[in-house]
């Protein structure tokens, strides 16, 4: 793909930009990505990224077993992508990919606390830990409907003349395992009900 149109710009340490994107073809230059479809740059030192940040529990799909988290990048990565999160919760730890901002923990005992907090890593080193949330486990054994699934998007499709190949992650079960999965396809511009 070429860019065409562009000054070379260089960024000062710890300054962030947000870029955006505009197509060109032999008609014309299309318009700018809207805001939330361009993505944040930070020139940060390199290094370990920064301690990930507001980690925080996921009430609603708190069961006796298990418990669910979810956190947001600190600002800096280090000029290296988050390859990993460690994730620990009393004497244990569970790992990451770094492309996942949650964690359910399963297989805990009902009724008791515990203390999570996670690590963000790179290729150069650990970030420092994040902080530190306390949640207790249900005392009985509950269940809700299970939350949507995340990234069902076009990264994650594959299309064909006559076909279209979904993928997804689950996110949850809420309280009891996933029976089936339930595919809605509507025309562009309708909503699914």
């Amino acid at each position: 793909m070429e860019v065409l149109g562009e000054a070379p710009f260089s960024l000062v340490q710890d300054e962030s930009v947000y870029a955006k994107v505009s197509q060109t073809n032999d008609i014309g230059t299309g318009s700018l990505s809207v805001e939330g479809n361009g993505a944040q740059y930070t020139n940060c030192a390199n290094g370990a990224p920064d301690a990930p940040v507001n980690l925080r529990e996921m009430d609603t799909f708190k069961t006796q077993s298990s418990l669910k988290f979810t956190w947001d990048d600190g600002e800096c990565n280090g000029n290296s992508p988050i390859t990993s999160y460690t994730i620990s919760y009393n004497d244990e730890t569970m790992e990451v990919e770094g492309h996942l901002h949650y964690i359910e923990i399963t297989g805990l005992e009902g009724g008791e606390q515990y203390e999570v907090s996670v690590i963000a890593s790179n290729d150069i080193d650990d970030s420092d830990a994040s902080n530190t949330v306390t949640a207790k486990t249900d005392i009985t054994l509950g269940g809700v409907a299970p939350p949507a699934p995340v990234d069902l998007d076009d990264d994650h499709a594959v299309r064909t003349e006559d076909s279209l190949t979904l993928t997804w992650s689950q996110v949850g079960n809420g309280g009891s395992p996933i029976t089936a999965y339930i595919v809605t396809v509507v025309p562009a511009g309708e909503e699914a009900t």
